[in-house]
């Protein structure tokens, strides 16, 4: 029986993904064919405090033309400790259902990273199962001359090669600090106690794409002591200033280290992808919030902060439940890697019905405008993705723009 929840709800009362069916009818104005519906909805006269959070109204441009496979970055945090063989097994068979959809996409390109609860002991230990295990992108340079048959048999070799190095072993450290191992590969630290150079890190997501990070453990996180003289036995929180899982203090204090997020934004800002990542968390979810650490901790409170497309599952499922896991969360990174990612969330207080400061448009590149209609033309993956219906993607020319104007809160 699996436990499978999305992000949870938006402020705007609905998911975070938004994928809303598309039909539009032409109409001709003069000699010209217009493929898009006309917005008529005048924009409100909003303050620009809204609920005492300071507010603008910003515009972005992006090329409307753009290419035809879309990049997912795949990263797996796999928990090696002496009770996970079992569940590496589960994940192997269920991903290769998984992978036999999605990875042979010809609109997609995925590239795959597997590293274990042990990679904040050291990149270069004396084990193996410390090191990243690299599984090659899912179109290599010359793919476009290749045969059928030829992707086919490259795209099996993939599917058997994560099957056999998401076996990372059960031989590794009974303290499973998934998030200093996070920290130290992103930064390329040997181990957790070296400085971040936040100049130095690792290549493995791509700038244009969309990325994916998965945590894979029966123990759920260590993060429960707070700051420790002992950092090696204590992970990182989920936030910085998130309460100390279980303080005996009334109120409980807050923990003032940089957490999980609070990397993972930083991070991805310095990579080019802002806010086109998520997080999947597949963990002990029966165990109690009582038990030490309970499911109350770390990286079930990260799928929430993180949103999108975040997913918190069961590690104790099927092979086939973590298929139906991955398959659901890739369609929806599909839907956020085809859409136009903007640099802050949209902020409107009545979503969906209140879009008044939205206005996406195509420009074309002779210089005629077209208006296009929320739901009609155009959806939105939230929180600050814009979908463009096929029909009006499919009759955009090269130097024709998408033009976005949306109210944001100021420093989000």
């Amino acid at each position: 029986m699996v436990t499978q929840s999305k992000a949870p709800r938006s402020a705007f009362g609905l998911n975070a993904l938004i994928a809303i069916p598309l039909i539009l009818s032409g109409c001709v104005a003069g000699e010209q064919q217009q493929f898009f519906s006309s917005n008529t909805s005048a924009p409100a006269n909003n303050p620009d405090f809204i609920g005492g959070m300071p507010t603008s109204i910003t515009n972005q441009r992006f090329n409307a033309v753009t290419g035809s496979v879309k990049k997912i970055d795949f990263l797996f945090v796999v928990d090696n400790s002496g009770s996970m063989s079992d569940n590496q097994a589960a994940l192997a068979a269920g991903f290769e259902q998984f992978a036999n959809t999605f990875y042979r996409r010809a609109d997609l390109d995925i590239c795959t990273t597997i590293i274990t609860s042990d990679r904040y002991l050291g990149r270069t230990g004396p084990n193996n199962y410390q090191r990243e295990r690299t599984v090659a992108c899912t179109k290599p340079a010359g793919w476009q001359s290749w045969t059928q048959a030829q992707m086919d048999t490259y795209i099996s070799n993939l599917i058997a090669d994560f099957k056999t190095k998401v076996h990372v072993g059960a031989n590794g450290s009974g303290t499973e600090l998934m998030g200093k191992s996070l920290v130290t590969f992103l930064y390329n630290l040997n181990s957790w106690g070296n400085t971040i150079n936040p100049n130095v890190h690792t290549s493995m997501f791509r700038a244009d794409a969309v990325a994916n990070i998965s945590f894979l453990t029966d123990e759920n996180n260590w993060y429960y002591h707070g700051p420790s003289t002992n950092e090696s036995i204590n992970d990182i929180p989920p936030v910085k200033d998130a309460e100390i899982y279980n303080d005996t203090q009334t109120p409980r204090r807050k923990d003032a280290r940089k957490g999980i997020k609070d990397y993972l934004d930083e991070f991805m800002a310095s990579s080019g992808l802002g806010l086109s990542y998520s997080v999947t968390s597949l963990l002990e979810v029966t165990e109690p919030s009582t038990m030490t650490p309970g499911v109350d901790v770390s990286l079930k409170k990260l799928v929430d902060l993180v949103g999108r497309e975040s997913v918190l599952g069961d590690i104790e499922s099927s092979a086939q439940a973590f298929a139906d896991i991955y398959n659901s969360m890739a369609d929806s990174l599909v839907v956020r890697a085809y859409a136009f990612s903007l640099a802050h969330n949209i902020y409107e207080a009545n979503y969906p019905n209140n879009l008044h400061d939205l206005k996406v448009s195509i420009i074309k590149a002779n210089g005629t405008s077209y208006s296009l209609s929320f739901g009609t033309d155009f959806g939105l993956a939230m929180p600050n993705g814009v979908v463009l219906n096929p029909v009006v993607t499919n009759n955009t020319q090269a130097g024709d723009q998408v033009s976005v104007d949306y109210r944001y809160i100021v420093g989000q």
